[in-house]
């Protein structure tokens, strides 16, 4: 009788439990060094240190930069063991149980900080309430930002990487079709960040929310209307890479209904 080497269910349901406990004590730890790294910035500030000073800027600086780059982390860890392959049947029986200690630190390190609110470090010494509500939300906001890094920042690096070792290792054509792929969209990830970043440092739009999609149309057009340029820069290199991708969207649907009407026109 012909044997197969493929694995059993109740060995594909150990193994995912296994890479999810395996999750939960990254977090953990990930979790306590951060909280760890607050902790030693905190220690670092001079005892006389005023609200006013760069010392204590640059704490809360680095502090929002340690809980973003944590949130950052642990959200890419964790969607990749969320995302990996199974079937229905296991994702019932091993549900993803995760980020459960990752949303409790802006809450941790604001209580790590609270010594140093008491004392007017970290507060203008008026109202002990607003400065921990400041605090809370400059962390709350650093954590944010660390979500929006994972596809803006850490997804295109990881994929160039991915394709750069694919395309090195390769063995045959589809090795670096693959690896070309991953190229491609590294480059359209990175093109559309800076796209967005580009030209929101170029001009300053007079509305927000979704009146202000009109104006950024408006710039990138260049009528002068609905906004103020900042830097005509930077508002020309969001123009010509919006320009650059229509161009490329257009090239390529032309080569594929070329492409497709070669088989017509043979037969």
């Amino acid at each position: 009788m012909p044997t197969t080497d493929a694995p059993t269910e109740p060995e594909l349901l150990r193994a995912r439990l296994r890479t999810q406990r395996r999750f939960r004590l990254t977090e953990l730890l990930v979790a306590a060094l951060t909280l760890v790294v607050i902790l030693a910035i905190l220690l670092a500030l001079p005892p006389g240190a005023d609200e006013s000073t760069d010392e204590v800027t640059g704490a809360i600086a680095a502090i929002m930069v340690v809980i973003g780059l944590q949130w950052a982390l642990m959200l890419r860890l964790g969607w990749r063991v969320y995302d990996r392959p199974a079937s229905r049947r296991l994702r019932r029986k091993a549900p993803f149980r995760g980020w459960w200690a990752t949303p409790f630190t802006p809450l941790l390190a604001l209580a790590l900080a609270l010594p140093w609110a008491l004392d007017g470090v970290l507060g203008t010494r008026e109202t002990l309430a607003e400065d921990l509500w400041l605090l809370f939300l400059l962390f709350v906001m650093a954590a944010g930002l660390g979500l929006l890094a994972v596809p803006a920042v850490l997804v295109p690096v990881e994929m160039l990487l991915r394709g750069v070792v694919r395309l090195v290792t390769a063995r045959g054509p589809a090795d670096r079709q693959e690896g070309t792929s991953y190229l491609w969209g590294a480059f359209g990830i990175a093109a559309l960040t800076t796209f967005v970043l580009v030209v929101g440092a170029g001009a300053d739009f007079d509305t927000g929310g979704r009146a202000a999609w009109g104006s950024v149309v408006l710039a990138l057009l260049g009528v002068p209307l609905g906004y103020d340029v900042r830097s005509p820069v930077l508002l020309w290199v969001g123009r010509v890479v919006l320009y650059a991708f229509l161009a490329y969207v257009v090239v390529e649907i032309v080569r594929r209904r070329r492409s497709s009407g070669r088989p017509a026109a043979e037969k």
